[in-house]
């Protein structure tokens, strides 16, 4: 559910702020889960600590998105006979 979310609300964010701070953020807050799984001591903290990956997952994939619509474009006019 963190996932979706992030992925649904953190890519106008994103797009706002730029890619480095929203990877940065994805960053930390994987850090963050990372350890909250380690320190878990039950089920309530495993849920919590998967949807905070979630949520640092769909951050860090709307943080990369963008970068893979700004290669350039090809020009796909014809240029003479073939």
């Amino acid at each position: 559910m963190g996932l979706l979310g992030a992925l649904l609300t953190l890519g106008a964010a994103s797009d706002r702020l730029g890619r480095y701070p929203a990877l940065l953020t994805a960053l930390l807050m994987a850090a963050a889960s990372t350890a909250i799984l380690w320190t878990a001591d039950g089920v309530l903290s495993l849920v919590i600590a998967r949807a905070v990956q979630g949520v640092a997952t769909g951050t860090a994939i709307s943080g990369l998105a963008p970068g893979s619509s700004t290669s350039p474009r090809r020009d796909t006019r014809r240029q003479g006979p073939r």
